[in-house]
């Protein structure tokens, strides 16, 4: 049986049960956020990008998708340690690539807002929060991002990179 989806146009989001929708201020209904980690042999970094992703929306309900895209390291033990959190649902599929592993992802995700992050990177405390405040207060604007900091492999500052120079 294929799963089927249905988008949401968020300026035609429903009221929260129980009250009249001009007494419904954005900041009292709480929207799932869904954020897809796709991870192929990075577990090295899994456990500080998966703890960052849960740090980052404390206002807001939140689910993580985590799909692991066939990866023969430490992965899967990083991820055992995530079997009982009603907030991470892990997926593991043959190896099949980043885009495979991202429509897998998104197949399977319940939320209004969408994102996803890679298993090397980090959330700021509370950015999902922000951004998802944002979109609220904001029906008219479709997409919102956020400004990044780079590090290396060890978490310091990353400059004079291809990404990042000092002018």
């Amino acid at each position: 049986m294929q799963k089927r989806h249905h988008k949401i146009n968020r300026r035609q989001l429903p009221s929260p049960p129980n009250l009249a929708p001009r007494a419904t201020a954005p900041w009292l209904w709480r929207p799932l956020i869904s954020v897809v980690l796709p991870v192929y042999n990075q577990g090295r970094y899994l456990r500080e990008s998966l703890d960052s992703v849960l740090r980052s929306a404390k206002k807001y309900p939140l689910e993580v998708v985590v799909i692991n895209d066939g990866s023969t390291d430490d992965t899967a033990a990083v991820l055992q340690k995530n079997r009982n959190n009603e907030h991470v649902k892990v997926i593991t599929q043959t190896n099949a690539g980043l885009a495979r592993a991202l429509n897998r992802g998104f197949a399977e995700v319940q939320g209004l807002f969408v994102s996803w992050t890679s298993a090397d990177n980090r959330y700021a405390d509370g950015a999902l929060d922000d951004l998802a405040d944002f979109l609220l207060a904001n029906p008219g604007v479709d997409l919102a991002y956020a400004n990044v900091r780079l590090i290396d492999q060890h978490g310091a500052a990353l400059r004079n990179s291809a990404y990042w120079s000092q002018d």
